[in-house]
């Protein structure tokens, strides 16, 4: 993702797109992967899928707002899945 000098709206739709696929599309589907994973492991093994970030999904920088939409997004679907997988001692 390119650093925007200029407008936070300066991304093409390549730019944009390559971004979700970096930061939100291939974590989600790794995601997806680690649970199934996780349910052929015994009960009292730990079961965590990490995803590193930074603050972006949280403080609007208008360089990096490429980087922002993608940290929101997973952010989302993180939270999501938390909820949903929590019971089953998934974190």
């Amino acid at each position: 993702m390119k650093y925007l000098e200029d407008s936070p709206l300066a991304l093409t739709q390549a730019e944009l797109e390559d971004g979700h696929a970096v930061n939100i599309t291939s974590a989600y589907l790794a995601a997806a992967e680690a649970v199934k994973g996780f349910e052929t492991l015994p009960e009292d093994v730990p079961k965590s899928f990490i995803y590193t970030g930074n603050g972006f999904n949280q403080i609007v920088v208008p360089a990096y707002v490429g980087l922002g939409i993608g940290k929101s997004a997973s952010a989302n679907w993180i939270e999501g899945a938390s909820i949903y997988y929590g019971p089953k001692g998934y974190t």
